[in-house]
């Protein structure tokens, strides 16, 4: 894997020069997990900045029943790790666990706050990325809390799809399992939601992870 293209990957680094991205490269580590794998776990200290070069990893809570609440699942390009750039005490509730075999490029979290020094404007993208997600976080708890099963479904499937696509194909990321703990409910209640979009002629399930959506701006108005 070359750490320099993994580096070129990320929205954080990749409006830097060629010879800065090859200068950070030079302090990634490269690190391959295996399926189920841990890059961390909860009430472990935050050492790096996990960056995914290839395969998915999903981060998640346990709820005070044990339960897991899907937060976020990463792709290639995607990182994590960057509240340890600010707080030094241990990440009490955070799980990253790798969804299939991945290589993920680390840099260590002191290397990373000297290049936030050295590349004042890798602090602004970082601070775009962390209000991105902060948006986005919001924007899912809006959607989730007293809303119908199929209804959350719905954003769900229309945050997948690009912002100008008059039908899609959707692949989801996710198995139903994972889908249900992320809009907070059960397996059987998203495969209740699934077929009620069908019936109403919104979606087409070609498969269990195969969607497609006719008229994408008939389903954003079922929202």
């Amino acid at each position: 894997m070359s750490h320099e293209y993994c580096v070129e990957l990320v929205p954080i680094f990749n409006h830097l020069p060629k010879e800065s991205m090859a200068l950070i490269s030079k302090v990634a580590q490269h690190r391959t997990y295996k399926k189920d794998d841990y890059l961390f776990r909860a009430d472990e200290s935050g050492e790096a900045l996990y960056i995914v070069h290839s395969g998915e990893v999903r981060l998640f809570h346990l709820t005070h029943e044990g339960d897991e609440q899907l937060l976020h699942v990463l792709y290639p390009g995607d990182f994590t790790g960057e509240w340890s750039l600010f707080n030094t005490v241990q990440n009490d509730e955070t799980f990253a666990q790798v969804i299939m075999d991945s290589e993920i490029c680390v840099i260590p979290v002191d290397k990373f706050q000297e290049m936030l020094l050295d590349y004042p404007q890798v602090a602004l993208k970082l601070l775009e990325e962390m209000s991105r997600r902060l948006s986005q976080s919001q924007e899912q708890t809006i959607h989730i809390a007293n809303r119908p099963i199929a209804k959350r479904l719905a954003w769900y499937l229309t945050s997948e799809i690009g912002p100008d696509r008059s039908t899609a194909k959707v692949h989801l990321p996710l198995s139903r399992k994972d889908l249900a703990t992320y809009l907070g409910t059960t397996p059987e209640s998203i495969t209740r939601a699934f077929k009620q979009l069908e019936e109403r002629g919104l979606i087409d399930q070609l498969s269990s992870d195969v969607i497609v959506v006719p008229v994408v701006d008939e389903l954003r108005i079922y929202i």
